[in-house]
């Protein structure tokens, strides 16, 4: 090799090098993240080296946002416990509503009276003497400002729980959908990042090859 090539080679090298150790540290980075998401004590496994075997397998589970939407909203603690305070509202704007109308009640009664000049003759004369009773009571709310002043705050109460129902549901959607969208990103730049390498093995393949048959250089097997 000329002067010149062996600086380039080793220039190359150094290179080489320092990639390789910006690839471990991430490598490292990314172990330790794994470990604390799978891990119930990270700590315990710091120093064991996690070794993917085979393929990747984890795919979305579904491709429709609408099925996702739909799962969140029937899993997610915080939208089911939002929905029960809207049901909640709703009853009490529907009693709320009722307390404007008229109260008609129906009273009825049926019994006995012992009639007699003692206490005997009265409880031996009791199913001679049954007395009953019907009537209709009718009450209507004049000026009622407080139900007025219920009803009112039950709307507003009710109209805050759906707009706030429906705010978390519009916050699920976009995050869920933005998160789908990078899911299809990433699992896209892993595509063409395996087709990148197969490439680069099979050109790196090739130049090794015409550096064993004298028509290459270290130096540009190493650029590869």
């Amino acid at each position: 090799l000329s002067r010149l090539e062996l600086v380039l080679t080793e220039s190359a090298v150094a290179a080489r090098r320092e990639d390789l150790l910006a690839a471990q540290k991430a490598v490292e980075d990314s172990q330790r993240r794994l470990k604390e998401l799978v891990a119930g004590d990270a700590y315990a496994i710091r120093n064991d080296e996690i070794v993917p075997v085979g393929e990747g397998t984890l795919r979305p589970a579904s491709s429709s946002v609408d099925e996702a939407v739909s799962a969140a909203l029937s899993a997610r603690p915080d939208y089911l416990e939002m929905k029960a305070a809207l049901e909640k509202e709703r009853l009490v704007l529907k009693y709320s509503a009722d307390q404007r109308w008229p109260l008609v009640d129906l009273e009825a009664s049926y019994g006995f009276n012992g009639l007699g000049d003692s206490f005997s003759n009265s409880f031996n004369n009791l199913d001679a003497n049954p007395q009953w009773s019907v009537g209709v009571l009718f009450s209507y709310p004049l000026g009622n400002r407080a139900a007025r002043g219920d009803l009112e705050a039950a709307r507003l109460q009710s109209r805050q729980a759906l707009l706030k129902l429906k705010r978390l549901e519009q916050e699920i959607v976009l995050g869920l959908s933005a998160a789908m969208r990078n899911l299809e990103i990433g699992l896209s730049r892993l595509e063409a990042a395996g087709e990148a390498v197969r490439l680069a093995a099979e050109t790196l393949e090739a130049e090794e090859k015409k550096l064993e048959a004298g028509r290459s250089t270290t130096y540009n097997v190493l650029k590869i």
